[in-house]
């Protein structure tokens, strides 16, 4: 019994270790871009005035649109390079009955670049 609950805090440990790890790579910060062009890189959160100045990235793709009886839209994008789906990289704008944007959260990972290339056309691949 000793040995499992050595091996459960052990593991708890670990694993807390490893989150922390993850999250100071994470930037919630702008990149060096100037201010009129912020872009953001790793995951995010917006309100106010940043959310109101945010500037969709290119590569994103609209995936759905939810109108509320408000008015108010949250729209759902994923990030795509070359037509390939980036894991964990999708933007929610919530815009209010306006347009202006009241929220985004997310996150987009800018300058990826494939490391493979197909090897098969589409109607090849069955």
């Amino acid at each position: 019994m000793r040995h499992r609950a050595l091996t459960a805090i052990s593991a708890s440990a670990v694993l807390a270790l490893s989150t922390l790890a993850i999250a100071s790579t994470s930037s919630a910060q702008p990149s060096d871009a100037p201010s009129s062009d912020t872009s953001y890189s790793g995951s995010f959160a917006l309100s106010g005035d940043k959310a109101a100045e945010f500037v969709l990235p290119e590569h994103m793709k609209k995936v759905h649109t939810q109108t509320f009886p408000d008015g108010r839209t949250s729209t759902r994008y994923q990030q795509k390079v070359r037509n390939a789906t980036v894991l964990g990289g999708q933007v929610t704008v919530i815009r209010d009955a306006e347009g202006t944007n009241q929220a985004v959260i997310g996150a987009y990972f800018p300058d990826l670049l494939p490391q493979n290339a197909p090897k098969l056309s589409g109607p090849e691949a069955k």
